[in-house]
């Protein structure tokens, strides 16, 4: 196996809108698709995502 490279995602959960006054952590996709549509979901999404070389 020559020529691949093992890489780590690290995913830090974002914060974004949601009803209520605190926010819930890993609720899924549905919650942040109806709290912020699909575009800023997008955008929230791949803000979250590092990788890390070994």
């Amino acid at each position: 196996m020559k020529n691949i490279d093992i890489v780590y995602q690290y995913y830090k959960h974002p914060i974004y809108n949601q009803v209520g006054e605190n926010f819930i952590y890993q609720l899924g996709i549905l919650d942040l698709l109806f709290n912020e549509g699909l575009e800023s979901s997008k955008e929230i999404m791949l803000k979250g995502r590092y990788f890390i070389d070994c």
